[in-house]
């Protein structure tokens, strides 16, 4: 069902004809550009069959007119045909909707698996959001006896509370669930669990004594709380946020690849003003991250996780050790040292995108004055105007999807080192091996 509102542009009162598909959501975000003077409008979606209630907070809904100027299609779970000047009604009418374009390039079965998934990951969010952000706060501060209260329903055989590493693993079983519920790409997710548990295992095998040096290492200075008290504080984020997002975790069922689909859809749950914090915080925070994965590829690979790869170098330093390369504060750098060559290269190679990182994080991008009917942001180069380049709105949105769930991966990593430094310690759980 497609419902369509006339908006009036509140500054140059040019008219947007919005058709509005029904879908599966109660209600979702709109967020659009004036095609003429390319201020942003923005509302909300809610449906209670068979009516759709459209309420603008910026952009005023008026009667239909014959000679709108512009026409876009909006959905809370799809992507949607960009924004178009209208050269006549008959547009208005004959535009196929976001529906008929997403089963068209997914196909009913896959339309159907993508919106059980979205049912199911609204379900746990509405259910679990707060015990989730609940449980993680209680871990932080450290309110053992609270905690255990709030994970007492968890089976005793499995999860017992006697202790720091029991409650440790309980309070990971609960993230996991977060994760899982997400995350579509589980295939991926249980080869990079089974991949970590197979090497910490030879580790342990082979060469404890490294091991357990990299282990204090890491959690001596604390960055093993750090890491993980940000990926919390992130994912909450990603959580109040999930109704924006959905257009894009859809990626995965379409048959076009990203270039492919930029070409003809846009996404309209969220802009780049709310998007930029989020994708500036899961590039920091991923790329703060890339020590851990050194540190095994250095001990996997030269049996030492000191020992870096030869040959690397930092404006003439030769970066011999963790220690020299934790010392460097560019980014690019870190990143330019995760190359694909070795095994814990892959869970964030080729993720990043370093000309809109450095963009947002210097404000030296431009939205307004770009091509609203493609959303592409112009991201400029510090030093070389000839080499700015543009990005559109959904490509960012899904770099920034793939490096939060790439974070998620190396939470796992992060979680089986540090379960590992309560042995040293001398913290043994209650279920010996169940980790």
């Amino acid at each position: 069902m497609i419902q369509r509102y006339y908006i009036e542009c509140p500054v140059c009162r040019k008219v947007t004809v919005l058709r509005i598909q029904a879908g599966f959501l109660a209600w979702h975000p709109i967020r659009f550009n004036c095609g003429n003077c390319k201020i942003s409008l923005y509302g909300e979606a809610s449906f209670n069959a068979p009516n759709i209630t459209l309420n603008m907070c910026r952009g005023k809904i008026i009667n239909e007119v014959q000679n709108p100027n512009f026409l876009l299609s909006v959905s809370g779970e799809l992507l949607c045909p960009k924004l178009i000047s209208i050269t006549s009604n008959d547009e208005i009418y004959s535009s196929m909707s976001p529906f008929i374009h997403a089963t068209s390039l997914m196909g009913f079965d896959k339309y159907n698996e993508f919106k059980q998934y979205i049912i199911n990951s609204l379900d746990y969010i509405l259910k679990q959001q707060n015990h989730f952000i609940i449980c993680n706060q209680l871990h932080f501060l450290k309110q053992d006896n609270y905690l255990k209260n709030e994970l007492s329903y968890l089976p005793k055989d499995i999860y017992p509370l006697n202790n720091e590493v029991d409650l440790y693993r309980a309070i990971h079983f609960v993230n996991r669930q977060f994760y899982e519920i997400i995350n579509k790409e589980q295939a991926k997710a249980i080869a990079i669990a089974n991949l970590i548990f197979k090497e910490i295992d030879d580790y342990i095998q082979n060469n404890k004594k490294e091991f357990l040096n990299l282990i204090q290492y890491f959690d001596n200075v604390g960055l093993l709380d750090k890491w993980e008290y940000n990926i919390f504080q992130l994912s909450k984020q990603i959580i109040e946020n999930f109704h924006k997002f959905i257009p894009i975790i859809g990626k995965k069922y379409y048959s076009q690849d990203i270039n492919q689909l930029e070409q003809t859809y846009s996404i309209n749950t969220i802009s780049f003003e709310e998007i930029e914090p989020i994708y500036f915080k899961c590039y920091e925070l991923l790329s703060d991250m890339l020590p851990i994965l050194i540190a095994y590829n250095n001990l996997k690979y030269r049996n030492n996780f000191e020992t870096m790869k030869p040959g690397i170098k930092f404006m003439k330093k030769d970066i011999k050790t963790i220690t020299d390369y934790i010392s460097v504060d560019s980014k690019g750098f870190r990143i330019d040292c995760i190359d694909g060559t070795e095994m814990f290269d892959n869970i964030v190679y080729n993720i990043f995108d370093r000309a809109v990182r450095n963009s947002i994080g210097h404000f030296n991008y431009e939205i307004l004055t770009q091509d609203v009917f493609n959303q592409t942001i112009l991201f400029k180069n510090l030093k070389n105007n000839n080499k700015n380049e543009t990005r559109s709105l959904l490509k960012i949105c899904i770099s920034m999807w793939q490096m939060f769930i790439a974070i998620n991966d190396v939470a796992e990593i992060i979680y089986q080192t540090k379960k590992t430094s309560y042995l040293t310690k001398g913290i043994i759980p209650t279920l010996k091996m169940q980790f």
